[in-house]
């Protein structure tokens, strides 16, 4: 289709032309130049068209339908024809995709060419299906053009070819001399034309017998200076050995419609051998040589016969050890005198040896069980028979390949050996494997003594092996500890209980295993869990006064045997070994005193403990003391007194047997009121404090009684009124004496009276 641009610009220049053609091709193009399109199917295609100026500027896009019509497929039939036919008709099979193939005008060119005299046509050469007459036998160009109702037109030129008159038939027949009636005759078509091919060739096998069995060949191969094609025919066996068969055969070659010739020729077919071969039995590949009997020829003809196939020998005889396991095809072959064969063949199996397989356990272990695995492959068939050799001097035959065991009495290796045997009676070789049977350990361990609540104690194992290599044991310790399901895995294991053994000990169980794997195990009741020891004492007594004596008395119970050491802890850094201590407590306070014990089996008790109480002395201190005027009153009051919880108790304690002349006895601050007749009295304070621990002092309260002053006395010697005393005064201290005269002057003074 040719595209022809007509955009128009009105100020500068159309540079650039894009095109679109509905079928996915684009052209993006600055050639305004007419060009031309192809589609590839009929149809209607939308084409569109857009262009771009110099300045950038773009047109819209113009849009144009067009319709692709579809092109008519053309062909026609040339015809096979000799130069005597009558006419060569020419026939038509052109069509169109849309279908208007009865609008179609021709027009036929029968010879392209120009080959001189030129043919005669009979028809016009502007129909469907012309015809003409050729003058020549040689090689034409015919051409047709078909043009369908929209003008689409296509010519189509083929050679055609136009036979010489009349065809020299021909056949060879191939190894005439032995013709076998069980085996194809060929024979090869010789036919012959002096210009052209030999259009149709027609054999009848046999024209006596049955001439309406023909072969047809509609494109032989054979014509001028060209050979055929080879035809073969089997014909119907016979076995007759003493009448062959004449056949006649027929040949009939075609060069043209009316251009046929024929020729006949006999052949003789030889009667063939008649072979039957019947089954092969299976033969094992372990058994000799055998003759194979199973094939015959049977109808008597002369000749000889020979085996061919693997492993077997041209007279028959089949050696299965030469071949590996598998099926092979056996051939019987029968050849008569003149040559005529007949053949058989009949698969053999060689049925493979079984192979004799099998394993055991590991670890294999003196005095235990030893699986035995069988895992032959009988190949073929099915084993029947298993022929166990154990190396030890026993041996089994068993019928079943199930696993079984069996075991060694001593350590040590052994040549063991299998063979198996199948119900066809194939035997596979002896498997020989040896086995090594290690030693088992010999277990032992020694059992601690276990103390409670503290439980632990170490197991030791003990255990050996023959071949000495207990040092890489593996070890696995079960206690039997219902309460405790820890296990171990060393030598010495150490396990807490938490409980006194059950009736019968806790089952403690040790698993040894060998560097070999071997594993063996012992399990021990063991009872030797002891009950904690119970520490008690009693404290004599349990409160006391400060550097008072307290005495501790064990009372601990041992529970399986006698206490053998006693830990005292009895305060204040003091400790003590000894069954039944004493202390003094230099300080007050409150004191926890601890006992714990050790009985004959190494068990500690728990920790008794029990508080003492040391009370403090209270802290009293009376003062001076004090003096009262005669027929007066005085307060004691002590100067310092301390302590918790007090009591009071005075007492007179001189002059003897005096009464106290104070208003009470227990009170903390008493008042004294003596008596005139009473000079002085000492009284004492027990002052007792918190758990009866009492203190006292000493006070004595000096009664001042009135002063007698003399207003006259003799100092003359002679014992009456000697000395100036005034009487009662010494009890005065800081008494002030001033002694004047009878004109008021002071003679004397002092303070302080003595009277001495």
């Amino acid at each position: 289709v040719t595209f022809t641009d007509t955009s128009k610009i009105a100020t500068g220049a159309i540079s650039r032309w894009h095109w679109l053609f509905g079928d996915g091709t684009v052209i993006d193009t600055t050639n305004s130049n007419a060009f031309t399109h192809s589609y590839a199917t009929y149809g209607n295609y939308t084409v569109k068209l857009m262009t771009a100026s110099d300045k950038g500027c773009k047109s819209d896009t113009v849009k144009q339908t067009v319709t692709i019509n579809p092109l008519p497929q053309i062909g026609f039939v040339v015809p096979e024809i000799c130069l005597a036919d009558a006419a060569a008709q020419f026939t038509d099979t052109s069509k169109i995709a849309d279908g208007t193939q009865a609008s179609f005008s021709y027009s036929w060119n029968l010879n392209v060419t120009g080959i001189t005299p030129v043919p005669t046509p009979f028809t016009s050469l502007s129909i469907k299906n012309p015809s003409a007459k050729y003058h020549k036998s040689d090689n034409y160009q015919v051409a047709e053009t078909v043009t369908s109702n929209k003008g689409c037109a296509v010519t189509l030129q083929q050679l055609f070819t136009v036979n010489g008159s009349i065809p020299v038939p021909g056949f060879a027949v191939q190894n005439a001399g032995k013709l076998c009636a069980n085996d194809s005759v060929a024979i090869l078509d010789t036919s012959y034309i002096d210009f052209g091919n030999i259009t149709k060739v027609e054999i009848v096998w046999d024209n006596v017998n049955h001439p309406t069995v023909i072969d047809l060949d509609d494109n032989p191969t054979s014509g001028h200076n060209k050979l055929g094609k080879l035809y073969k025919h089997l014909y119907p066996n016979f076995y007759n050995p003493q009448a062959p068969k004449t056949i006649q055969i027929k040949f009939t070659a075609y060069s043209g419609t009316i251009c046929v010739n024929s020729i006949t020729r006999n052949i003789t077919l030889n009667p063939s051998p008649r072979v039957q071969f019947t089954i092969l039995p299976g033969i094992c590949k372990d058994t000799i040589p055998r003759q194979i009997t199973q094939a015959t020829e049977t109808t008597g003809i002369a000749g000889s016969f020979a085996y061919t196939g693997t492993g077997v020998s041209n007279t028959g005889i089949f050696t299965p050890s030469s071949t590996p396991a598998g099926t092979y095809n056996i051939q019987y072959k029968y050849t008569s005198t003149i040559g005529c064969a007949d053949s058989a063949t009949q698969p053999i199996t060689v049925w493979p040896s079984p192979v004799a397989k099998w394993g055991v356990s590991s670890p294999s272990c003196e005095r235990n069980n030893i699986s035995f695995t069988d895992s032959s492959v009988a190949n073929y068939s099915k084993i029947q028979t298993w022929q166990w050799v154990y190396g030890d001097g026993n041996s089994a035959n068993k019928t079943t390949g199930t696993t079984f065991s069996y075991s060694y009495a001593a350590a040590g290796t052994y040549n063991a050996s299998l063979r198996v045997i199948t119900d066809s009676g194939c035997r596979s070789q002896i498997n020989t494997q040896t086995i090594k049977v290690n030693y088992l350990p010999k277990v032992s361990f020694t059992q601690p003594t276990i103390c409670l609540p503290d439980g632990n104690g170490t197991f030791t194992s003990t255990s050996t092996i023959t071949d000495g290599s207990q040092n890489l044991f593996g070890y696995s310790w079960n206690f039997g500890d219902p309460n405790n399901a820890t296990g171990s895995t060393s030598q010495s294991a150490s396990h807490q209980y938490s409980t006194l053994a059950p009736a019968g000990g806790y089952p403690v169980k040790l698993i040894i295993t060998t560097k070999d794997g071997c594993v063996d195990s012992l399990t021990q009741a063991y009872s030797d869990v002891n009950p904690q020891p119970t520490a008690a004492f009693a404290a004599t007594p349990t409160a006391v006064c400060v550097k008072d004596n307290i005495s501790f008395t064990d009372k601990s119970d041992g529970k399986t045997s006698a206490v053998k050491a006693w830990y005292w802890d009895l305060g204040q850094g003091q400790s003590s070994s000894i069954q039944n201590p004493s202390r003094q407590f230099n300080d007050s306070g409150s004191y926890q005193i601890r006992l714990w014990v050790d009985n004959a089996q190494g068990c500690r008790s728990d920790t008794a403990t029990q508080s003492v109480t040391i009370n403090p002395y209270p802290i009293l201190t009376l003062g001076p003391n004090l003096v009262v005027l005669e027929g007066g009153t005085v307060a004691i009051k002590p100067q310092k007194v301390y302590g918790n919880n007090l009591s009071y108790l005075w007492t007179a304690i001189a002059p003897v047997g005096s009464p106290t002349y104070l208003s009470s006895d227990t009170a903390a601050v008493p008042m004294c009121t003596p008596i005139a007749s009473v000079d002085s009295i000492t009284y004492k304070l027990q002052l007792t404090g918190i758990g009866g621990c009492a203190v006292s002092d000493q006070i004595t309260v000096v009664v001042l009684h009135t002063p007698v002053i003399p207003n006259t006395f003799t100092p003359n010697g002679d014992g009456n009124h000697d000395r100036w005393v005034i009487k009662s005064l010494e009890s005065y201290p800081g008494a002030t004496i001033e002694i004047y005269n009878r004109y008021g002057q002071l003679v004397y003074k002092t303070t302080g009276y003595d009277p001495n």
